[in-house]
Protein backbone atom coordinates (compact mmCIF):
# COMPACT_ATOMS: atom_id res chain seq x y z
CA UNK A 1 0.00 0.00 0.00
CA UNK A 2 3.12 2.20 0.43
CA UNK A 3 4.11 1.99 -3.06
CA UNK A 4 7.71 0.90 -2.01
CA UNK A 5 9.58 -2.53 -1.13
CA UNK A 6 12.34 -1.90 0.67
CA UNK A 7 15.23 -4.30 1.16
CA UNK A 8 17.05 -3.62 5.03
CA UNK A 9 20.53 -5.17 6.44
CA UNK A 10 20.30 -8.47 7.43
CA UNK A 11 18.47 -9.02 10.12
CA UNK A 12 21.69 -9.66 12.80
CA UNK A 13 23.21 -6.56 11.44
CA UNK A 14 20.56 -4.57 12.77
CA UNK A 15 21.19 -3.63 16.24
CA UNK A 16 19.00 -0.14 16.67
CA UNK A 17 14.91 0.62 16.83
CA UNK A 18 13.78 2.19 14.93
CA UNK A 19 15.97 1.31 11.68
CA UNK A 20 18.14 4.31 10.57
CA UNK A 21 18.58 4.89 7.06
CA UNK A 22 21.80 3.67 7.11
CA UNK A 23 20.62 0.04 7.31
CA UNK A 24 18.52 0.24 4.41
CA UNK A 25 20.23 -1.51 1.85
CA UNK A 26 17.90 -0.38 -1.59
CA UNK A 27 14.38 1.14 -1.95
CA UNK A 28 12.69 -0.30 -4.89
CA UNK A 29 9.52 1.76 -6.52
CA UNK A 30 6.23 0.17 -7.11
CA UNK A 31 4.40 1.70 -9.77
CA UNK A 32 1.27 3.82 -8.76
CA UNK A 33 -1.58 2.17 -10.09
CA UNK A 34 -0.22 -1.20 -9.24
CA UNK A 35 -1.09 -2.56 -5.65
CA UNK A 36 1.42 -5.50 -4.31
CA UNK A 37 -0.56 -7.90 -1.54
CA UNK A 38 2.03 -10.66 -0.42
CA UNK A 39 0.68 -13.20 1.65
CA UNK A 40 4.32 -14.40 1.21
CA UNK A 41 7.68 -13.89 0.20
CA UNK A 42 10.78 -15.98 0.71
CA UNK A 43 14.03 -16.48 -0.65
CA UNK A 44 15.48 -18.90 -3.30
CA UNK A 45 18.64 -20.60 -3.57
CA UNK A 46 20.69 -17.36 -4.78
CA UNK A 47 19.42 -13.95 -4.12
CA UNK A 48 15.94 -14.67 -5.96
CA UNK A 49 12.41 -14.45 -4.28
CA UNK A 50 9.45 -15.98 -4.69
CA UNK A 51 6.05 -14.56 -3.70
CA UNK A 52 2.68 -14.98 -3.95
CA UNK A 53 0.48 -11.76 -4.82
CA UNK A 54 -1.42 -10.42 -7.82
CA UNK A 55 -2.46 -6.94 -9.22
CA UNK A 56 -4.82 -4.62 -7.57
CA UNK A 57 -8.70 -4.04 -8.24
CA UNK A 58 -9.34 -3.25 -12.27
CA UNK A 59 -5.92 -5.55 -13.13
CA UNK A 60 -7.47 -8.92 -11.87
CA UNK A 61 -8.27 -11.55 -14.38
CA UNK A 62 -9.51 -15.04 -13.51
CA UNK A 63 -6.87 -17.12 -14.28
CA UNK A 64 -3.69 -14.96 -13.74
CA UNK A 65 -0.62 -16.12 -12.38
CA UNK A 66 0.02 -15.91 -8.74
CA UNK A 67 3.35 -16.86 -8.14
CA UNK A 68 6.16 -14.71 -9.21
CA UNK A 69 9.64 -14.67 -9.03
CA UNK A 70 11.96 -12.01 -8.90
CA UNK A 71 15.43 -10.84 -9.45
CA UNK A 72 17.92 -9.28 -7.03
CA UNK A 73 16.69 -6.07 -8.26
CA UNK A 74 13.23 -7.50 -7.80
CA UNK A 75 12.52 -7.77 -11.64
CA UNK A 76 9.96 -10.10 -12.40
CA UNK A 77 11.93 -13.44 -14.23
CA UNK A 78 9.05 -15.83 -14.65
CA UNK A 79 5.05 -15.72 -13.18
CA UNK A 80 3.83 -19.35 -12.48
CA UNK A 81 0.84 -21.16 -10.28
CA UNK A 82 -2.93 -20.03 -12.29
CA UNK A 83 -6.21 -20.62 -10.25
CA UNK A 84 -7.13 -23.67 -12.90
CA UNK A 85 -4.24 -25.73 -11.82
CA UNK A 86 -6.03 -26.08 -8.45
CA UNK A 87 -8.95 -27.35 -8.86
CA UNK A 88 -11.04 -25.11 -6.79
CA UNK A 89 -14.95 -25.65 -6.56
CA UNK A 90 -17.14 -23.54 -8.72
CA UNK A 91 -19.20 -21.45 -7.32
CA UNK A 92 -19.78 -17.83 -6.43
CA UNK A 93 -17.90 -17.66 -2.83
CA UNK A 94 -14.84 -19.84 -4.58
CA UNK A 95 -14.56 -17.70 -7.73
CA UNK A 96 -14.45 -14.49 -5.23
CA UNK A 97 -11.66 -16.02 -2.75
CA UNK A 98 -9.68 -16.74 -6.47
CA UNK A 99 -9.42 -13.03 -7.01
CA UNK A 100 -8.04 -12.45 -3.31
CA UNK A 101 -4.72 -14.16 -1.73
CA UNK A 102 -7.02 -15.52 1.41
CA UNK A 103 -6.87 -18.68 -0.62
CA UNK A 104 -3.25 -19.53 0.22
CA UNK A 105 -3.05 -17.99 3.38
CA UNK A 106 -1.15 -19.61 6.50
CA UNK A 107 -0.94 -22.44 3.96
CA UNK A 108 2.38 -23.22 1.80
CA UNK A 109 5.62 -24.46 2.79
CA UNK A 110 9.28 -22.40 2.25
CA UNK A 111 12.36 -24.37 2.79
CA UNK A 112 15.98 -23.79 1.79
CA UNK A 113 15.59 -24.97 -1.78
CA UNK A 114 13.20 -24.29 -4.76
CA UNK A 115 10.57 -26.45 -3.94
CA UNK A 116 6.99 -24.68 -2.72
CA UNK A 117 4.19 -26.95 -1.53
CA UNK A 118 0.55 -24.96 -1.53
CA UNK A 119 -2.58 -26.14 0.02
CA UNK A 120 -6.28 -23.92 -0.93
CA UNK A 121 -8.14 -22.69 2.04
CA UNK A 122 -10.76 -24.69 0.72
CA UNK A 123 -9.21 -27.75 1.02
CA UNK A 124 -10.59 -30.86 -0.89
CA UNK A 125 -7.78 -33.32 0.12
CA UNK A 126 -5.37 -31.87 -3.14
CA UNK A 127 -1.65 -30.17 -1.80
CA UNK A 128 0.02 -28.81 -4.84
CA UNK A 129 4.23 -28.83 -5.24
CA UNK A 130 6.18 -26.58 -7.66
CA UNK A 131 9.82 -27.71 -8.02
CA UNK A 132 12.09 -25.75 -10.48
CA UNK A 133 13.45 -28.19 -12.88
CA UNK A 134 16.97 -28.22 -14.92
CA UNK A 135 15.74 -25.41 -17.84
CA UNK A 136 14.87 -22.81 -15.10
CA UNK A 137 11.35 -23.77 -15.53
CA UNK A 138 8.23 -24.84 -13.16
CA UNK A 139 6.19 -28.14 -12.75
CA UNK A 140 2.97 -28.45 -10.83
CA UNK A 141 2.73 -31.93 -8.75
CA UNK A 142 -0.87 -32.80 -7.67
CA UNK A 143 -0.35 -34.41 -4.32
CA UNK A 144 -3.85 -36.68 -3.43
CA UNK A 145 -4.30 -36.38 0.18
CA UNK A 146 -7.43 -37.97 2.12
CA UNK A 147 -10.56 -36.76 0.76
CA UNK A 148 -12.93 -34.83 3.55
CA UNK A 149 -15.64 -36.89 1.60
CA UNK A 150 -18.07 -33.94 1.30
CA UNK A 151 -17.99 -30.42 0.24
CA UNK A 152 -15.51 -27.84 1.79
CA UNK A 153 -18.04 -25.05 2.26
CA UNK A 154 -21.94 -24.37 2.39
CA UNK A 155 -23.32 -20.89 0.97
CA UNK A 156 -25.17 -18.99 3.93
CA UNK A 157 -26.87 -15.84 4.21
CA UNK A 158 -25.80 -14.76 7.41
CA UNK A 159 -22.58 -13.78 9.12
CA UNK A 160 -23.84 -15.55 12.82
CA UNK A 161 -23.57 -18.84 11.49
CA UNK A 162 -20.33 -20.49 13.33
CA UNK A 163 -17.17 -20.54 11.16
CA UNK A 164 -18.49 -18.15 8.55
CA UNK A 165 -16.88 -15.81 6.69
CA UNK A 166 -18.79 -13.08 4.69
CA UNK A 167 -16.58 -11.26 2.03
CA UNK A 168 -16.61 -7.77 0.48
CA UNK A 169 -19.18 -8.88 -2.14
CA UNK A 170 -21.26 -9.58 0.33
CA UNK A 171 -21.12 -13.91 -0.36
CA UNK A 172 -20.92 -15.80 2.59
CA UNK A 173 -19.91 -19.38 3.30
CA UNK A 174 -19.73 -21.70 6.26
CA UNK A 175 -16.31 -23.65 6.20
CA UNK A 176 -16.26 -27.35 6.16
CA UNK A 177 -13.20 -28.25 5.81
CA UNK A 178 -9.77 -25.59 5.62
CA UNK A 179 -5.97 -26.06 5.48
CA UNK A 180 -4.79 -24.88 8.74
CA UNK A 181 -0.52 -25.07 7.71
CA UNK A 182 1.85 -27.19 5.75
CA UNK A 183 5.39 -27.88 7.22
CA UNK A 184 8.83 -29.71 6.16
CA UNK A 185 10.11 -32.43 7.81
CA UNK A 186 13.72 -32.78 8.61
CA UNK A 187 13.59 -36.01 6.44
CA UNK A 188 11.77 -34.55 3.75
CA UNK A 189 8.00 -35.01 4.49
CA UNK A 190 5.44 -33.18 4.56
CA UNK A 191 3.24 -32.72 7.09
CA UNK A 192 -0.15 -30.98 6.45
CA UNK A 193 -2.84 -29.76 9.17
CA UNK A 194 -6.45 -29.42 8.56
CA UNK A 195 -9.67 -29.17 10.04
CA UNK A 196 -12.79 -31.25 8.91
CA UNK A 197 -16.51 -32.32 9.84
CA UNK A 198 -16.63 -35.98 11.06
CA UNK A 199 -19.94 -38.04 10.25
CA UNK A 200 -21.76 -36.15 13.10
CA UNK A 201 -20.54 -32.94 12.13
CA UNK A 202 -18.29 -32.14 14.49
CA UNK A 203 -15.10 -30.59 13.36
CA UNK A 204 -11.55 -31.52 14.48
CA UNK A 205 -8.15 -31.08 13.71
CA UNK A 206 -6.25 -33.71 11.34
CA UNK A 207 -2.86 -34.31 10.78
CA UNK A 208 -1.78 -35.62 7.13
CA UNK A 209 1.80 -36.94 6.88
CA UNK A 210 3.11 -36.97 3.11
CA UNK A 211 6.39 -39.28 1.99
CA UNK A 212 9.15 -37.11 0.28
CA UNK A 213 8.18 -38.37 -2.66
CA UNK A 214 4.43 -36.93 -2.36
CA UNK A 215 2.37 -40.02 -1.51
CA UNK A 216 0.07 -39.93 1.84
CA UNK A 217 1.85 -42.34 4.22
CA UNK A 218 -0.55 -41.26 7.16
CA UNK A 219 -3.61 -39.69 8.41
CA UNK A 220 -3.88 -38.97 12.69
CA UNK A 221 -5.60 -36.91 15.13
CA UNK A 222 -4.37 -34.49 17.89
CA UNK A 223 -5.31 -35.20 21.20
CA UNK A 224 -7.25 -32.44 23.02
CA UNK A 225 -7.78 -30.29 19.99
CA UNK A 226 -11.35 -31.20 19.37
CA UNK A 227 -13.89 -28.71 18.07
CA UNK A 228 -17.62 -27.95 18.38
CA UNK A 229 -19.99 -24.96 17.00
CA UNK A 230 -20.45 -24.04 20.79
CA UNK A 231 -16.38 -23.67 21.38
CA UNK A 232 -16.20 -20.45 20.02
CA UNK A 233 -18.27 -18.76 17.81
CA UNK A 234 -15.73 -16.00 16.38
CA UNK A 235 -16.66 -14.53 13.24
CA UNK A 236 -14.72 -14.38 9.90
CA UNK A 237 -12.32 -17.27 11.23
CA UNK A 238 -12.33 -20.76 10.06
CA UNK A 239 -10.54 -22.24 12.80
CA UNK A 240 -8.36 -20.81 15.70
CA UNK A 241 -5.65 -23.16 15.39
CA UNK A 242 -2.85 -22.64 12.47
CA UNK A 243 0.43 -24.99 12.48
CA UNK A 244 3.34 -22.05 12.30
CA UNK A 245 7.04 -24.52 12.46
CA UNK A 246 8.55 -27.28 12.44
CA UNK A 247 11.45 -27.11 14.42
CA UNK A 248 14.97 -29.80 13.67
CA UNK A 249 13.35 -32.21 15.95
CA UNK A 250 10.02 -32.28 14.26
CA UNK A 251 7.91 -31.00 17.01
CA UNK A 252 4.99 -28.84 15.44
CA UNK A 253 4.45 -25.34 16.35
CA UNK A 254 0.58 -24.49 16.82
CA UNK A 255 -0.82 -21.44 17.60
CA UNK A 256 -4.29 -21.67 19.42
CA UNK A 257 -6.38 -18.66 19.91
CA UNK A 258 -9.73 -20.49 21.01
CA UNK A 259 -9.88 -18.77 24.22
CA UNK A 260 -8.98 -15.48 22.43
CA UNK A 261 -5.45 -15.32 24.02
CA UNK A 262 -2.58 -16.89 21.38
CA UNK A 263 -1.32 -19.75 23.11
CA UNK A 264 1.61 -21.52 21.70
CA UNK A 265 1.67 -25.22 22.21
CA UNK A 266 4.25 -27.78 20.93
CA UNK A 267 2.79 -31.41 19.47
CA UNK A 268 5.31 -34.40 18.97
CA UNK A 269 4.23 -36.70 16.24
CA UNK A 270 3.71 -40.25 17.22
CA UNK A 271 3.48 -42.70 14.26
CA UNK A 272 1.45 -46.39 14.99
CA UNK A 273 1.21 -49.11 12.37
Amino acid sequence: MLNRFTRFAPFQDIDRRPLPESDQITTYPVRADYQITVPFMHRLPGMQLIAFHQPGPGQRAPDQPRLHVYDEELQRVISLGQPGEWALPNDAFSRHLMQTPLLFEGSHIAPQNPTRVLAPTLYAGMLYRYTRDASGGWTVERLQGRNPGHATHEIVDSPDRPFSLFTSAGIGARYRSASRGVGLLNDGRIVHLSVSEDESGRRQLQLELFSAEGTLHNVGRIDGFEHSETEFQAINQAVNVSLEWIDPENRLYLVDRRSGVPVLRVVTLEETN
